[in-house]
């Protein structure tokens, strides 16, 4: 995060966005390959512009206000259009940040440029900001603008939306995606439009790492994949993972009010309508950092109660939950509930329990004046050329971003995301899972963005100012994770994300007929387990499928429900692959038909299961209705086979209110292609009650 954060968020869109807000970039995401592509004539997006949240379906203007934009609008955008492409930007008809941000960022103006002739402008309705959209058509096609102007009339914010081109017909072969790459970031690097790295990893491992330009120009220091690139604003990944996962030890709610851990915050009255789902989600109103005051006092901004001191008299901008407005500022309060919840300092918790368990020992946010090993120097592009960005960035990134990684590092997070090392099942869910609709095809979860666009699922951030631009996204559809890292000004990370994404597989293999139970594999378990009745109700589903509950739950995404049937005598499903790929069965799930368990008492949960193709499986007994759901009370982890495999888990429940359901989680954290899984004999045996 730094000064004029034009392009500062840069996560998966599929389509060129680029938006100034008061100086910070709302999101800038770039066209595929070089030149600009934009939507043909005619084919202008009609779907409604809108907000989702978890607390109200829909928030739209009223009809009325629908209707006619606000006074002065299309002429703004109309000179504004005409200025740039003129070659004379009329920076008087802007708000001061919003013009600085414009002259530091010429690529802007170059698309912009190469948009051709205005032919007309049509309004559409207004967004759940307040600006008002607007298709420009032009001789090159048609492209979305959204447009606000401040109480001078001043353009504060201004947007515009452009398709990439089409993606290959065929998805290309790894060594032809490579190949293709290389020579895109070898003409890039000549150009100077990019300096840094390049991962591509599926199933956890690299497919390919490059590295192209120079760390630090004036010492000749050559970018490597060890080269350590700031994130901008990526780290609020870190933040809300650690959020979460306080959560998740039952140390704080996501409906407490800031006011709850920040009693002495300035503004009383904003710190108890703001609560920490409203700052995860950028709809709570709190305003941002960058302008007047950030020029004024960013030297002074060395902890999270800094920024406070500074900003903490500020009123809401609206009602908390009634719109997405990105706040960084938001993200820093996040850093100091984090603080007062934990104990410890934000940089303290998230190396402890974000970096540590993720091993990623390259990740930090150490100042700007701490000399660290192979850590870039950023280049942003002005009049004359390339300069350090020095003079624009805090002293200290903090929790909102500005903080510094390596592609191998950001590689290890989404790992452990994927594979629930930092956090339950379920709350990797609740995190991943959007909540809040930017634009017609991405929503903003809980400091990541959830995307699907051309048949392609990713998750993931982007971070951008000047000289820094970073993404990572992870599709579970195909296993895949990207990293880009560049110490140059957006779009240099985010143009070269596109091309690959755009050029990875969309679909899956067709899935298996289900398995036969194999009749020579054992049928009982392998210890006599303690004596009493079986107490899972219809374990031989003899009574078919009745009163299981099916759930697939992918790495990332919501849960969806699955279909199951009996086939011969075994209750089967069918599981796509991916990576960490969950299918659960759940018996009895409702607790007026719990199965009651004795404290202290032996049990012995036991069955068979079996799958089409290599599908990790584990057991997991579950006990109680703990948060998260599937926080096991024991669990008997089994290496990879395809071959059938008799489970028997012996457990005493630890506390007396042990009444729930039993819950089989069976993972495939390597599978490609849809396979059958199949389970019977189930049996809970132990003392009735």
């Amino acid at each position: 995060m730094a000064r004029k954060d034009v392009m500062r968020r840069t996560e998966r869109k599929g389509i060129l966005t680029c938006c100034l807000v008061l100086g910070a970039c709302l999101a800038c995401t770039p066209a595929a390959t070089p030149g600009l592509a934009v939507r043909a004539s005619g084919a202008a997006n009609t779907e409604p512009v809108r907000v989702i949240t978890e607390r109200t379906d829909q928030l739209r203007l009223p009809p009325e206000e629908q209707l006619s934009p606000d006074a002065g609008t299309e002429a703004a955008l109309r000179r504004h259009i005409e200025s740039v492409q003129s070659g004379a930007p009329k920076y008087d008809d802007m708000a001061p940040q919003v013009a600085d941000a414009i002259r530091s960022q010429p690529r802007v103006l170059e698309i912009i440029a190469e948009l051709g002739e205005i032919r007309s402008v049509v309004f559409k309705g207004k967004g759940p900001q307040g600006g008002n959209i607007f298709d420009v058509e032009t001789t090159k096609g048609v492209s979305e603008w959204r447009i606000l102007l401040n109480a001078e009339g001043k353009i504060a914010v201004i947007l515009f939306q452009i398709a990439p081109p089409e993606p290959p017909a065929t998805v290309p072969s790894e060594p032809e995606l490579q190949s293709a790459l290389e020579a895109r970031l070898d003409q890039a690097t000549a150009a100077d439009s990019f300096s840094g790295v390049v991962l591509l990893a599926k199933g956890g491992k690299p497919v390919f790492q490059m590295a192209r330009g120079l760390a630090d120009r004036e010492r000749k220091q050559k970018v490597s994949m060890q080269t350590k690139f700031r994130l901008g604003s990526m780290n609020k990944m870190f933040t809300a993972v650690a959020v979460l996962q306080l959560r998740e030890r039952g140390k704080l709610s996501l409906d407490d009010t800031l006011a709850k851990w920040l009693p002495d915050y300035p503004n009383a009255e904003l710190a108890k309508s703001v609560t920490l789902h409203h700052l995860l989600t950028h709809t709570g109103g709190t305003g941002d950092i960058f302008g007047p005051l950030y020029e004024q006092h960013r030297n002074e901004l060395t902890s999270h109660q800094a920024y406070i001191d500074v900003y903490g008299q500020r009123g809401l901008e609206f009602t908390p939950g009634a719109r997405f407005a990105y706040s960084n500022y938001g993200f820093v309060l996040l850093g100091r509930v984090i603080e007062k919840v934990s104990g410890e300092s934000y940089y303290d918790y998230v190396r402890e329990h974000v970096y540590a368990p993720a091993k990623m020992t390259a990740t930090s946010s150490e100042p700007e004046s701490t000399r660290v090993a192979d850590r870039s120097v950023g280049y942003l592009r002005g009049p004359d050329g390339l300069k350090p960005n020095v003079d624009t960035l805090p002293p200290r990134g903090m929790s909102a971003g500005g903080g510094y990684s390596t592609a191998e590092d950001l590689l290890r997070f989404a790992e452990a995301l994927q594979s629930h090392t930092l956090l339950s099942l379920e709350s990797t869910q609740l995190l991943m899972t959007g909540k809040v609709r930017t634009d017609p095809r991405a929503m903003y979860a809980y400091g990541f963005s959830e995307r699907n666009y051309n048949g392609i699922h990713t998750f993931g951030h982007g971070g951008g100012a000047p000289g820094m631009n970073g993404e990572l996204a992870i599709l579970p559809g195909s296993g895949h994770v990207v990293v880009v890292l560049a110490n140059l000004d957006p779009p240099a990370a985010s143009e070269v994300a596109n091309f690959i994404i755009e050029r990875l597989p969309r679909e899956q293999s067709a899935p298996k007929s289900a398995p036969p139970p194999p009749a020579a594999s054992p049928r009982a378990a392998p210890h006599e387990p303690p004596r009493g009745p079986n107490l899972v109700d219809n374990g031989d589903f003899s009574r078919g499928a009745a009163r299981w509950t099916t759930s697939l739950w992918p790495p990332i995404g919501p849960m969806q429900t699955i279909p199951a049937r009996v086939e011969n005598g075994a209750l089967c499903a069918s599981v796509k692959g991916g990576q960490n790929t969950i299918v659960s069965w759940e018996a009895l799930p409702e607790a007026a038909r719990a199965i009651e368990l004795h404290e202290g008492q032996p049990y012995r949960l036991s069955l068979r299961a079996w799958t089409t193709g290599p599908l990790a499986v584990r057991v997991v007994a579950k006990v109680g209705h703990q948060d998260p759901p599937f926080r096991p009370a024991v669990q008997a982890p089994i290496p990879v086979e395809a071959a059938p495999h008799v489970f028997a888990i012996d457990f005493e429940p630890d506390h007396a209110d042990a009444k729930a359901g039993i819950a089989f989680i069976l993972s495939a954290p390597r599978g490609e292609a849809q396979n059958e899984v199949c389970i019977d004999d189930v049996a809970l045996v132990g003392s009735a009650p």
